[in-house]
């Protein structure tokens, strides 16, 4: 058995990635929204 983030399937890295990559785009998307409040 491998150590680490590994992926049982390719799918499972997939959903994953897109996860992350969603909750970055919000935190994003907060941070303009209160510099424009500003």
């Amino acid at each position: 058995m491998l150590v680490g983030p590994t992926f049982a399937t390719i799918e499972d890295g997939k959903r994953f990635y897109e996860r992350e990559t969603a909750r970055l785009e919000i935190r994003m998307q907060i941070g303009l929204n209160t510099m424009v409040e500003f």
